[in-house]
């Protein structure tokens, strides 16, 4: 288990590399405002995203921050593209949930 200042440093750190790697968006909640924020975005050219969800597939990684709470069937635009949600995964440093991963197919 990393201490809390370790916690607080490598949290920022995923917040920082998202900000700086990402791309902008907006997330559109089926309950709730749409948010303005930078997602992290996978195209399936890499083999595990692939074999785990097919060709056309594309991982988007909202940190809880911009959207507490994100669902099945959710929606982001990226660019001039609507993506749905299919599955939400949460991702987590220790117990601390920081992010979560939709996993996308086509728009």
């Amino acid at each position: 288990m990393l201490n809390q200042s370790m916690k607080i440093a490598w949290e920022k750190a995923y917040r920082d590399s998202i900000n700086a790697l990402g791309v902008p968006a907006t997330v559109m909640p089926k309950h709730g405002d749409p948010v303005e924020c930078t997602v992290g975005f996978k195209t399936s050219t890499d083999v595990d995203i692939i074999n785990a969800w097919g060709v056309g597939s594309k991982i988007i990684t909202i940190q809880v921050a911009d959207v507490p709470d994100l669902e099945k069937l959710d929606r982001v635009m990226i660019e001039n593209e609507r993506y749905t949600i299919e599955q939400v995964s949460p991702i987590h440093l220790n117990e601390i949930l920081i992010a979560w991963r939709g996993v996308v197919r086509g728009q």
